[in-house]
């Protein structure tokens, strides 16, 4: 890859590396490679770490777990050019992807040349990882204070087979596969906090 001006416009308006000074944004596009990912296929699938760093173009890639979708503009793998913690979970094409690759031979060199890099790149993962920590506290303080209102599994269950029973397992499981909020009402006695995690638990 050349270091064009629309190359160099390109990285420093999409992409993170454009925070970066202009001689360090050069030496990068300078250095990187072209990578074509076709639909389908999966990086990081390998036995063996892959330390390069990805910045895709084209395209749209996501985790195999689904999680989390990249769209184009997304520098992948950043934690193993200024951590040394490379990605492990593969990610799939979503679509034909073209990507620019700096190798980790290219990434431990542009560290030792710009210095720069690793500066404001571990402030910025080590900002990711403290904001990651506060919703880890947030999420265990919540189930903490939902841990007495859980319903033990062995109540988790719609008994009967007359037609009512079967409406209402027929009607939690279709609760059960929508994302809009559900409401769940009735006399007093009539185990609606059961029903309520069926349909969370289903």
């Amino acid at each position: 890859m050349t270091d064009s001006s629309p190359t160099l416009t390109w990285l420093q308006e999409r992409t993170e590396f454009g925070q970066l000074p202009q001689e360090v944004l050069t030496e990068i596009a300078a250095q990187a490679t072209d990578f074509v990912l076709p639909e389908g296929k999966v990086l990081f699938a390998g036995a063996e770490p892959d330390k390069s760093v990805y910045i895709l173009r084209r395209g749209q890639l996501e985790y195999l777990s689904g999680k989390a979708c990249f769209l184009p503009g997304t520098v992948i793998n950043l934690g193993a050019l200024v951590m040394d913690i490379p990605l492990t979970s593969p990610l799939k094409a979503l679509s034909d992807c073209e990507l620019w690759r700096l190798s980790a031979e290219v990434g431990r060199l542009l560290l030792r040349d710009y210095p720069v890099i690793g500066q404001f790149f571990s402030q910025q993962l080590a900002q990711e990882v403290k904001e990651l920590s506060a919703q880890l506290s947030f999420e265990q303080e919540r189930q903490r204070i939902l841990r007495p209102y859980l319903v033990p599994a062995a109540k988790r269950a719609i008994m009967g087979k007359s037609r009512y029973a079967q409406k209402l397992r027929s009607q939690i499981h279709a609760a059960s596969e929508t994302d809009q909020v559900v409401l769940v009402f009735g006399e007093p006695g009539l185990e609606k906090d059961n029903t309520a995690a069926l349909i969370s638990w289903v």
